[in-house]
């Protein structure tokens, strides 16, 4: 897996719990425009972005982090009903050890969700848009990295 496509996967997983957290317990319905990802993939590298889109998605779904009814497959892959699992809810409720070693209490759930706000509001644009569209925006680098210290 390319670095890009790495550090896709982690922000995709880290903005999609994030997202989940936040707007706990309704359940969502999403595509890739609700990620920022356009209307149309039109080049190569657009296309690429929504599959990685949509490949977390199924992978957080397998894990038992989410829970969703696939929706329309084309043109989008649309997913109807996305919930936190109690497995997911369990995870985002924790605080990892790597965060716990820098003297930060917040769960990894709260940490999501005050990144992508605080991105957002920061007027740099949207997290959703401009990190998912270019994979550089500062937010979008961040909410991976919160994502990584999960995983340690």
């Amino acid at each position: 897996m390319a670095d890009s496509e790495t550090n896709d996967f982690d922000a995709f997983i880290g903005l999609i719990l994030g997202k989940l957290y936040e707007a706990r317990p309704q359940r969502m319905t999403w595509n890739q425009s609700s990620f920022g990802l356009g209307e149309m993939a039109s080049t190569p590298e657009e296309l690429a972005r929504w599959k990685a889109w949509s490949n977390t998605m199924e992978w957080l779904e397998r894990e038992g982090y989410i829970r969703f009814e696939p929706g329309t497959i084309s043109p989008y892959n649309e997913f109807e009903d996305v919930e936190l699992t109690e497995k997911g809810f369990r995870v985002l409720n924790s605080t990892p050890p790597a965060l716990k070693e820098k003297r930060d209490e917040k769960s990894l759930g709260e940490r999501l969700v005050a990144t992508i706000k605080d991105t957002t509001l920061k007027g740099a644009g949207k997290v959703l848009e401009k990190g998912a569209e270019k994979g550089t925006s500062e937010g979008f680098r961040v909410v991976g990295e919160i994502v990584r210290t999960w995983f340690v």
